[in-house]
């Protein structure tokens, strides 16, 4: 897979996809220049499910984004799965150690046009969406990564 198999309206030009530096991620997703700390880059798009849509579905845990209360209740998915509802926040991969992350996610009450249309599959009813903000400074070439947590690393086996 290549950076060609997404729409170019759904990659910034900030990153590319490429073969990611861990082993087993299949693509990552590198910067194509310095990224400051706190820049946000983009939002983690897909296909909403409700939780018991997802209970139905549990077909695969890749891509797929919890969105939570402030009580870490889930209340709702981003299944970014299929790479027509998605865009390139879908390739960025977990780092084995928390320490590592160079990109956090930041939830809030804020989505973007796509997530609005009730016409589209990403259409999102609770308003609420994952925005992909740098950590720290990223220099040019090095591969973005964020920490999903413990469970899902030990689901991947990096622990």
């Amino acid at each position: 897979m290549s950076q060609k198999t997404l729409p170019k309206s759904k990659i910034n030009p900030a990153v590319r996809i490429a073969p990611s530096s861990i082993p087993n991620a299949g693509m990552g997703v590198f910067a194509t220049r310095d990224i400051k700390k706190g820049e946000v880059l983009d939002e983690y798009v897909g296909k909403f499910l409700t939780p018991e849509q997802y209970a139905k579905k549990r077909s695969h845990k890749n891509y797929i984004w919890e969105l939570m209360t402030p009580s870490d209740e889930v209340i709702a998915y981003i299944d970014s799965g299929n790479k027509k509802y998605s865009n390139w926040t879908r390739f960025v991969n977990t780092p084995s150690k928390k320490s590592e992350a160079n990109m956090i996610n930041i939830q809030m009450n804020a989505t973007s046009e796509e997530s609005k249309d009730k016409n589209k599959a990403t259409y999102n009813p609770t308003g609420t969406a994952v925005f992909y903000c740098a950590k720290k400074d990223i220099k040019k070439g090095e591969e973005l990564l964020i920490w999903y947590g413990e469970e899902y690393a030990k689901y991947l086996k990096l622990i």
